[in-house]
């Protein structure tokens, strides 16, 4: 039966359990312990030197964690100060140089998994739903046509998806 554990307390899980309930820490799959080369995160001692490549909730956290693993990066989930918002966790990577590049490769990465997201982005930085292309400037927080969650025009640091 595949686990998972926990990175921080060794704590170990059933496969289809994302977090430590302990430490709220992202947990890993036993598969991927054995090799820590492909999956060791960032050494804590270094926090300096951990940069955010992205805020998002735990389960976009994994998912990028998850595709990073796959392209060669070393990743780390971490909580951020404020549960209120998308942003409750980021996804952090070390250095700047390494943050770069593992932007990069993650939008390659995405680009060839869901080559559909280049028209949708074109839509969206024209002004237009990416989901359907109305024109979404008079109402820049839902669109018109089919009603789903822009939040083109907030300034609250809320993206319009979480309500």
């Amino acid at each position: 039966m595949d686990t998972k554990t926990c990175p921080e307390c060794g704590a170990e899980y059933f496969s289809h359990v994302t977090t430590c309930k302990r430490c709220d820490t992202l947990l890993v799959s036993d598969t991927a312990a054995a090799t820590p080369q492909a999956s060791a995160p960032p050494d804590d001692s270094d926090a300096e030197d951990l940069v955010c490549i992205e805020e998002c909730r735990l389960d976009r956290a994994q998912e990028l964690v998850n595709a990073l693993e796959k392209i060669g990066f070393k990743s780390k989930t971490l909580k951020m100060g404020s549960t209120k918002t998308c942003g409750a966790y980021g996804v952090f990577v070390a250095g700047e140089l390494i943050a770069d590049e593992a932007i990069r490769k993650l939008d390659e990465h995405w680009r060839k998994l869901y080559p559909e997201l280049k028209g949708a982005t074109e839509r969206a930085n024209e002004g237009q739903c990416p989901a359907c292309g109305a024109d979404a400037s008079a109402s820049p927080d839902e669109c018109p046509d089919c009603g789903l969650k822009l939040g083109f025009g907030r300034d609250d640091g809320n993206c319009g998806g979480c309500g």
